[in-house]
């Protein structure tokens, strides 16, 4: 007769082996940790041994998330085309590969790809109007920044686009107020933050 020690055994054994992507999931979990503990370069070597696999596409996506965080954009675009190109249409990929084209400075390209998604979200608005405010579409840029916006007012940056728009619109007021909403949130680096104030403060002189 077997002993309660030797049956549990052999149900643990059984749960190990009805997953076969376990070891997967399990290596995924620990590259996020990594990251998260700031050990990016073991990340990323965790993650690109994931690629292929069963959790390929969540691979990708930390994958383009870090190199994102890193600054690494001939990555991004590299990674982000090949992965929207193992998986077409998906609404990800096609995002961060319109960023790549974005940073590329490529903005009608970035604007092509983003018109294949029917409904935006906050990122994608933003992404859209950054494109038309390169391409001095500033109506447009106001409408995406607007929309952006309005699903998270608590993006200051998107705020700071809006004002540029407004002022390029000649809408002084609207861009005043935009760059005082952007300065209340208490997020913009100090770079961003020197530039709101110059441009607030010589609007306020003209206003007066």
């Amino acid at each position: 007769i077997d002993s309660p020690l030797r049956a549990a055994e052999e149900v643990k054994l059984d749960i190990r082996t009805t997953n076969p992507n376990a070891n997967e999931i399990n290596r995924l979990k620990y590259a996020l940790e990594l990251i998260n503990a700031g050990r990016q370069s073991e990340a990323e070597t965790l993650l690109q041994g994931l690629l292929h696999g069963s959790e390929d596409h969540a691979a990708r996506t930390h994958l383009l998330a870090l190199y994102g965080h890193q600054g690494r954009h001939d990555r991004l675009a590299r990674l982000a085309r090949n992965s929207l190109a193992r998986y077409p249409g998906d609404e990800v990929f096609l995002t961060e590969y319109a960023r790549s084209r974005y940073q590329s400075k490529s903005y009608r390209v970035a604007l092509e790809l983003l018109s294949g998604i029917s409904r935006l979200n906050a990122d994608q608005h933003a992404l859209a109007a950054a494109s038309h405010q390169r391409l001095e579409h500033h109506d447009r840029a106001i409408e995406h920044y607007q929309q952006a916006l309005a699903l998270d007012a608590g993006n200051a940056k998107n705020w700071v686009g809006l004002g540029i728009s407004m002022e390029h619109n000649s809408n002084l007021e609207k861009a005043l107020q935009a760059y005082r909403n952007a300065m209340k949130l208490g997020t913009l680096n100090e770079r961003l933050l020197t530039f709101v104030e110059k441009r607030s403060a010589t609007l306020v002189q003209v206003l007066n």
